[in-house]
């Protein structure tokens, strides 16, 4: 029967009762009883037409208002999605689409969220508004009271607008429970209450390497209270949809999944969802997951090929485990895309390019610059910034632990009071770079490149730096105890006062190096070439100073040189005992577990008191003072002894040390010359240094084209100072 045949039968009169309009029972009726009079409104109050009246207004609302909602919810995702890792690390400010606006990066993630929750909060509670007034509808249409009849029924509920969510909560119930509408409840549950979800997730892993504890708490905060609206008012809303009675068995089941689903999301955001150094990584977790990096291996990618069935189940059985906050944010980086997949908890910047960041066109338009950029005090935790280049970079007391900075170009740049524990600085280029009072703790600087670079009070025990290129650099004070320096050039290094106990430098390059007051107890010096080195003051015990060419050190006559001394933090001289050794260990066992850390702590044995290492072809120095030592003691002095000169000729063979170090033409000689003036070594030289000064200006010094007028000044300043000196 079409709709035009039911209008018709409905506006036929009866014979027995006038027409009543719209198939609704006339006042006459039995099941209408006589009520007193009413005034027009409160007489319309119960109308059909009345009641739907108000369901058309707030429709015609609705419809804008949803769309309205659905702009901002995609606005903020293409907005926070277009967000890259290079954004976070420059701190770029985020271009908001269409208004061509930019805004602060933090304020972003910080506002985006709170203003979200707020239009959610805003379009649920209108459709809470609409669901009440599309129920009273509904529960009047379907009243025994009224005798609706079914088709006039269905006429009246097809004459709704065609808002989906009327017809969702209100519609004919042919289209409600039909494909149609399981279709309009896809629609409302997805972008009611799943989406908002998503997108605060998104924010949230967008944002998760900057590594802010405030910005991602709010974003945390913000999806909890979206979570409870979606309880309290979501719930609301599907309540109009059950006034019928139905669905019982969907009333009884969504609760306790929609609440163990909303526990899921909530534990995931804050116990999965982090980043290095918030405590929840402090957590057990649950290692069942199988690494991604390991699906590359050769046994997989040969059964790949052949029988990817076998391939994935050999992974799946043998891979190592991990869990899933490492499965989703702490994968190796593809080799290829270099890129961590799926997702990242700290930045991942490989061969970024600083001056690309900046948009700056030429480096020389900035050469004047102390520094380009400034990321000081950041915290850059894990940061993979492998073959970056970043020079004239200020990370000034940034948190740099376990970050990644292989062979990046770090020239100039500054990473002073930084903390660098366990970072991998291999073969890096850190050339007259600033790494004062820098915590390097079992770092990694194998084949660095650290010409004149100054690591005044620097942190490196149980550090490695083999092969380091360390000519001119100012290391005073440094800490290396247990540090393995295997083949460093430290040619006309500074350092004085460094701690050197237990550390190996064999077959080091220390030609014209100042190790005044070191304590170098325990140290291995065998095969270095110690040429012209300066051992005055420092302490010997245990020290293997067997190198293959001591020829001209300079010693001092102090008693404790060779005896088992050591001197403390107050810079008191104290006896070597037990309790010293047990302070050394602890310093080597602070450092991150693994291979370092056991081979320093190996290294460091050689200074335990109560149980030495076994030393076949050496007989170890006794740790009292009073025993005299060995005649093949392990710190072998005689070596040194034969060697020594008096100070004059000490000096000339200093400067001939500088002076090949310096004039060697190698392009990073500029950078060792800084080092030796920062160091005041060409001081050193003594009435060799006006000679030492002139070649080094003259033509002749390849090194001479690269200096500055403030190098020339500086240069000029020690040549005066020195003849001054000889004056006198």
């Amino acid at each position: 029967m079409t709709m035009n045949e039911r209008r018709a039968r409905k506006s036929a009169p009866t014979a027995t009762e006038p027409p009543s309009p719209d198939g609704l029972a006339t006042p006459s009726s039995p099941s209408v009883t006589n009520e007193p009079n009413l005034p027009p409104i409160a007489a319309d109050a119960d109308d059909l037409e009345a009641i739907k009246k108000p369901v058309d207004d707030a429709a015609a609302v609705g419809g804008g208002l949803w769309l309205s909602y659905l702009f901002v919810l995609f606005y903020l995702a293409v907005a926070a999605g277009a967000v890259t890792h290079a954004d976070l690390f420059f701190e770029n400010p985020v271009k908001l689409p269409f208004l061509n606006i930019e805004l602060p990066l933090l304020a972003f993630f910080f506002l985006a969220p709170i203003l979200f929750v707020i239009v959610h909060a805003y379009t649920l509670l209108h459709l809470v508004m609409l669901a009440e007034k599309a129920k009273r509808f509904h529960r009047a249409l379907n009243d025994p009271e009224r005798k609706v009849i079914a088709e006039t029924r269905e006429d009246l509920q097809w004459q709704l607008p065609s808002n989906i969510f009327i017809q969702f909560l209100a519609g004919p119930e042919d289209l409600r429970e039909k494909g149609f509408g399981r279709a309009l409840r896809a629609i409302a549950w997805i972008t009611l209450v799943i989406a908002p979800v998503l997108l605060l997730l998104m924010m949230q892993i967008q944002f998760l390497p900057y590594h802010s504890r405030f910005v991602t708490w709010t974003l945390r905060v913000a999806l909890g209270l979206d979570l409870v609206l979606i309880w309290w008012l979501w719930g609301r809303i599907l309540s109009g949809r059950e006034v019928d009675g139905g669905r019982r068995l969907a009333a009884w089941a969504w609760p306790p999944l929609g609440l163990a689903l909303s526990v899921a999301v909530l534990l995931f955001s804050v116990t999965v969802v982090t980043f290095p150094g918030e405590w929840q990584e402090e957590l057990p977790s649950w290692r069942i997951l199988p690494a991604m990096d390991e699906w590359g291996n050769p046994a997989t990618e040969t059964d790949a090929s052949d029988n990817p069935r076998k391939a994935f189940r050999d992974w799946v059985v043998n891979a190592r485990r991990v869990s899933l906050h490492d499965w989703l944010f702490n994968a190796k980086p593809d080799p290829v895309t270099r890129r961590r997949l799926p997702f990242s908890s700290t930045l991942v910047l490989t061969d970024l390019n600083v001056y690309e960041g900046l948009k700056i066109d030429d480096p020389e338009k900035v050469k004047g610059r102390d520094f380009v950029f400034s990321a000081r005090g950041r915290d850059l935790k894990g940061a993979i910034f492998d073959l970056a280049s970043l020079p004239k970079v200020d990370f000034e007391g940034a948190k740099l632990q376990g970050a990644s900075l292989e062979r990046a170009q770090l020239q100039g740049a500054s990473f002073a009071y930084a903390e660098l524990q366990g970072a991998s600085l291999f073969g890096a280029r850190l050339q007259g770079a600033s790494l004062d009072n820098t915590q390097l703790q079992g770092a990694l600087l194998d084949s660095a490149r650290l010409q004149g670079a100054s690591l005044f009070l620097a942190r490196l025990p149980g550090a490695s730096l083999d092969d380091a290129q360390l000519q001119g650099a100012f290391l005073v004070s440094t800490q290396l105890q247990g540090a393995s320096l295997f083949g460093a050039r430290l040619q006309g290094a500074s350092l004085d006062s460094a701690r050197l106990q237990g550390a190996s430098l064999f077959g080091a390059q220390l030609q014209g190096v100042s190790l005044a007051d070191a304590q170098l107890q325990g140290a291995s010096l065998s095969g270095a070439d110690l040429h012209a080195a300066d051992f005055s003051t420092a302490f010997l015990w245990r020290c293997d100073c067997d190198g293959p060419d001591v020829a001209a050190p300079k010693l001092s006559d102090s008693s404790d040189q060779w005896r088992p001394v050591w001197r403390n933090d107050d810079g008191q001289i104290q006896s070597w005992d037990n309790n010293a050794y047990q302070k050394l260990r602890q310093v080597i066992q602070s450092l991150p577990p693994g291979g370092p850390r056991d081979r320093a702590l190996k290294r460091v044995r050689i200074l335990d008191c109560e149980n030495p290492p076994a030393e076949p072809d050496l007989e170890l120095a006794s740790c009292e003072a009073s025993v005299p030592r060995p005649p093949e003691g392990a710190e072998r002095p005689e070596s040194l002894k034969k060697g020594r000169i008096d100070d004059a000729a000490h000096a000339k063979a200093l400067a001939a040390e500088l002076r090949t170090l310096v004039c060697s033409g190698d392009d990073d000689s500029i950078y060792g010359l800084r080092g030796l003036l920062r160091s005041r070594r060409l001081a050193a030289v003594g009435a060799a240094a006006p000679a030492l000064i002139d070649f080094i200006m003259s033509k002749d010094c390849p090194v001479s084209a690269s200096l500055t007028d403030a190098d020339k000044a500086r240069l000029l300043q020690i040549k005066r100072h020195a003849i001054k000196e000889a004056g006198q």
